[in-house]
């Protein structure tokens, strides 16, 4: 009878996800996506754009912005590296359980900038016109301010990552949809 009483006790005690959070913080960051791209696309005139919007130059313009998710894998490499410094953490030391964090962010932003990066890559392939072309830089700094966003509410508290999580996954699709639907649009030869 103990054995049960102390299993229901630990269970009422033990936290439970904050549902609410969860998904206000994933529809803010959906709606955050989706007003920035409309807003880019409608009033984006400020944004530069490649002169000529032949293969090579769109690109290299799309090459050029890939920068700032390599940039948040920096960051992501740096914060791990910061980590064993301050907590005296070297790989044979057994120590590894101390920096668990600063390794599941790292890993999640290497996970989360290759799966960005290619389809940044298929969307800027794919673009017709200047318009379009506005959307690789809108999608590369909010991709950038996400995983901003990511690092410090993981470090926080894991339930306040869902914001910059929701952002990256967002653009995610985004990138992967609008570039396989221009390339099924206007085909492999455009």
């Amino acid at each position: 009878m103990d054995s049960n009483t102390s299993a229901h006790e630990e269970e009422k005690s033990s936290p439970r996800p904050n549902f609410k959070l969860y998904i206000n913080s994933h529809v803010l960051g959906l709606g955050t996506v989706a007003t920035s791209l409309c807003l880019a696309y409608k009033y984006g005139k400020c944004i530069p754009v490649p002169a000529s919007l032949d293969m090579a130059s769109k690109l290299g313009y799309t090459a050029k912005w890939m920068l700032l998710p390599s940039a948040s894998v920096f960051m992501a490499v740096m914060n791990v590296a910061i980590g064993r410094g301050k907590e005296k953490v070297w790989p044979l030391t057994g120590r590894e359980h101390l920096i668990e964090l600063q390794k599941n962010i790292c890993a999640n932003t290497v996970e989360q900038s290759c799966v960005f990066s290619l389809g940044l890559l298929a969307l800027g392939a794919s673009v017709q016109t200047p318009e379009q072309m506005r959307f690789i830089p809108t999608a590369a700094m909010l991709f950038f301010i996400g995983r901003i966003l990511f690092m410090v509410g993981y470090s926080n508290k894991p339930e306040y990552r869902g914001f910059g999580m929701s952002i990256n996954f967002a653009l995610d699709y985004f990138t992967l949809g609008a570039g396989a639907y221009l390339m099924c649009k206007y085909g492999l030869s455009n």
